[in-house]
This record gives structure tokens, C-alpha cells and sequence, in this order.
């Protein structure tokens, strides 16, 4: 920055305040830039993974810049492993949870539950427990139907759950 162009203090303020706006700019976009392009290996422990996502969101938040929640939400549910399970997962929580519930607080719980789901950690029972009903659905982790009568997910997919 070059302040012999400057006539007042006025101006040398006023220059300042841009340069840092810019920078604020651009320390924004890469904070968002990393929102969407963070993706959980599935592996490594989910919490870490959502405290990532929710420092960035604070990052964001301290320039005045926060995302809303159900973005927030849509975030976490896009940084999922690409995988046919966590894909029925994403539409299961999509379809499911009411609109103006969908918050970054519920996916979270969510996800946490799933994930101790898949591992086998579930509170109150197995996996196979929760199978061995009469009718349970995995797409909707209900038990209304069987997965195999599920209208909600197309043909392709029934192979992938079981």
C-alpha cells in the first residue's frame, strides 16, 4: 500500500478498512471453499470430523458471514463418504426430517447415531435385533415396511441393504 497518494487520515483509514474487507473477502471464500469440499473418510472418528465443519461455520460466523443452519446441515450431509449406504442415509434424513427441523444440531445426532448403528454400538440392542422384527425398513430405520416394499428408493438400490 502506498500512503504518499493519501492526503488525509481520513483516506489512510478508509484504505485500510478496504485492504482488510478484501482480505476478510478472500479468507471467506477459501472458509467456504473448505466447507463444501470437506468429506468425511468414513474412518477416521465422526466427531472430529463435525468439529471440522462447525469450526469452519465459527470462522465464518466471526467475519459476519455465518450460513445458515440448514445449509449448515446440508453441508454435513454432503461431506458423507459416496457410498450406496450413506447415500440412502442422506435421503433417508432429507425425507424425514421436517423442514424446520432440519438444523446442523439434528443431521448431527443423525449421524452420530448411524454411525454407532454401522458399528454396532447402537443403544438398546444389535443391528440384527432391530432386523430380527417382523417388518423394518432401513431407509427409513422404521419399521412400516420391509426395505424390500420401500417405494422411497429405487429398485437398484434394494441389493445394497440388507
Amino acid at each position: 500500500m502506498r500512503t504518499g497518494d493519501l492526503i488525509s487520515s481520513k483516506e489512510l483509514f478508509d484504505k485500510l478498512v478496504s485492504l482488510h474487507q478484501t482480505s476478510n473477502i478472500a479468507l471467506a471464500f477459501y472458509s467456504f471453499q473448505q466447507l463444501t469440499k470437506m468429506s468425511w473418510d468414513g474412518i477416521s472418528p465422526i466427531q472430529d470430523h463435525i468439529a471440522k465443519v462447525r469450526t469452519i461455520d465459527s470462522h465464518l460466523s466471526g467475519m459476519k458471514l455465518g450460513v445458515d443452519t440448514k445449509l449448515m446441515a446440508f453441508a454435513l450431509l454432503q461431506s458423507l463418504p459416496c457410498t450406496p449406504e450413506w447415500q440412502i442415509f442422506q435421503s433417508s434424513v432429507i425425507n424425514t426430517i421436517e423442514e424446520n427441523k432440519l438444523t446442523f444440531d439434528a443431521v448431527e445426532i443423525r449421524i452420530t447415531a448411524e454411525v454407532a448403528r454401522q458399528s454396532g454400538k447402537t443403544p438398546g440392542g444389535s443391528e440384527s435385533a432391530l432386523k430380527s422384527e417382523e417388518k423394518w425398513c432401513d431407509f427409513h430405520k422404521a419399521k412400516p415396511h420391509n426395505t424390500s416394499e420401500c417405494q422411497m428408493i429405487s429398485p437398484n438400490f434394494h441389493g445394497y441393504i440388507s
